[in-house]
């Protein structure tokens, strides 16, 4: 009893300290009943031997308990926290705990809290609060949980001081916290900084690109500008309704490289997974224009056309049947035909993968089969591409060509179940299986092994076996 009592008494001024309230608490009761009586004594010193040996008789008034001296079970115990000193009596009738049906059980749960200033006697009965002790660690924890806020916990008796005290917290803390806005204006005040926020800054580049007095260089640096910004979804809606969006996208229709290719690149910046932006850049004629240019006689122009491409069509079905409409597909398909197109083939490939996936995933729901956008790209020759890319030495290239293979298996398998085809595939196999055998790196060793795998499992056993 003595140890459970001087555990719950830690526990409280532990929480006092930690709500910052001890200074304004007083006394708090703790009723204690346990059906059997704690056996277990204390180690105590030679101060504490008479208290230990001497009995405690309990009656109806309060009695102080020695140090170290043991206590009957069942008794009403209080401490004062800034004395130290513990009372106890005995339990009257009228204290009998009352259940959630306003019944009496006849027993007293432990143990009994309240927290309030300056606790004489215990309050009326319709404030006595009972714990069990594994209730006692859930209440301290939803304490610990809302601690700082206004909300009058469960179970818990605030005093008006305590109330004072959590209103004046929040007070302060109000004052702490401030909005950007404040910020920007007390730093303007204080060190006569021009703080901008994104959407005055891009219209500050917008306004450049509009001035014709200036050079390709200087379009260049706030198109630069805009393109760090139009990556953030909000920015990127921003950049749109303030009529920045089309000034970029007729930018694509000019003539200069270096403005075409930055051009390009804050479109794909902005439409980065942003539907809005998408859409706009359809609204604007910007689809045509990118359309138009990953034909262009520039390499990097192509990559980054090819690049905006991707991120205004990729995840909107509705950009993806305007593309269709277009003709994108063969234009789309021409890049990966081309030899000298270099790594711009794998790309062209990637995004079409990409695409299958997605209108394949929107589909899964669905009766049919395979994608209308699966099925033009069929058509336009998807399968008749994919064979030959696998020849490129570059092993991610081969991983993103397999796969692009192996989704295809089904669909391409009359034009791949040719004696031609299937040689191709065998050789490559028998060239992944020496570069596994001279490879002296383990990882990439287990990698060269991982895309043989594939080839051989999932796209030559798939080819070889008969229908039936």
């Amino acid at each position: 009893m003595i140890l459970f009592t001087k555990i719950t008494r830690y526990i409280f001024v532990g929480l006092m300290l930690f709500l910052g309230f001890k200074s304004i608490f007083g006394v708090t009761d703790v009723l204690v009943v346990n059906k059997k009586s704690d056996n277990s004594k204390e180690d105590t010193n030679e101060k504490d031997e008479i208290a230990l040996n001497e009995p405690f008789i309990p009656t109806n008034e309060w009695q102080v308990i020695k140090p170290g001296q043991s206590i009957p079970a069942g008794l009403h115990v209080r401490m004062n926290f800034e004395t130290g000193i513990k009372e106890a009596k005995i339990i009257e009738k009228e204290e009998k705990v009352v259940n959630k049906r306003g019944e009496s059980s006849g027993e007293h749960a432990s143990p009994k809290i309240i927290l309030g200033d300056n606790i004489k006697e215990f309050p009326t009965s319709d404030e006595k609060i009972y714990f069990t002790k594994s209730e006692l660690k859930g209440k301290l924890k939803n304490l610990r949980d809302k601690v700082g806020t206004k909300d009058i916990i469960n179970n818990i008796v605030w005093s008006e001081e305590a109330k004072d005290a959590l209103n004046a917290a929040e007070k302060d803390s109000k004052l702490k916290f401030r909005s950007i806005e404040e910020i920007r204006a007390d730093l303007e005040q204080s060190f006569n900084w021009n703080v901008k926020s994104d959407l005055q800054i891009m219209q500050e580049s917008i306004k450049l690109l509009q001035n014709l007095s200036l050079s390709v260089d200087e379009k260049v640096a706030a198109l630069d500008n805009l393109e760090y910004y139009a990556h953030q979804i909000d920015n990127g809606r921003d950049l749109e309704k303030v009529g920045g969006l089309e000034i970029v996208v007729q930018l694509l229709n000019q003539s200069t490289e270096q403005l075409l290719q930055k051009a390009a690149s804050v479109v794909g910046a902005a439409a980065q997974s942003n539907s809005e932006v998408q859409n706009a850049v359809i609204n604007h004629g910007g689809l045509v224009f990118l359309l138009r240019l990953i034909n262009d006689n520039q390499p990097l122009t192509r990559k980054k056309a090819l690049y905006a491409l991707s991120a205004v069509v990729r995840g909107n079905s509705h950009v993806l049947e305007k593309l269709i409409e277009l003709g994108g597909l063969k234009l789309i398909l021409n890049i990966a035909k081309d030899h000298n197109a270099g790594a711009l083939r794998v790309k062209a490939v990637s995004l079409l993968y990409d695409l299958i996936v997605e209108q394949q995933e929107a589909i899964q729901d669905s009766k049919i089969h395979r994608s209308p956008f699966f099925e033009s790209l069929i058509k336009n020759g998807w399968c008749h591409i994919l064979i030959p890319l696998l020849k490129i030495e570059d092993y991610d290239t081969k991983e993103k060509v397999m796969q692009s293979i192996e989704i295809s298996v089904k669909e391409c398998k009359k034009e791949w179940i040719d004696d031609q085809t299937l040689s191709i595939l065998d050789e490559i196999s028998r060239s992944l299986k020496k570069d596994y055998e001279l490879e002296e790196d383990a990882d990439l060793k287990n990698y060269i092994a991982d895309l043989r795998t594939i080839l051989n499992e999932k796209i030559i056993k798939p080819l070889k076996e008969v229908e039936i």
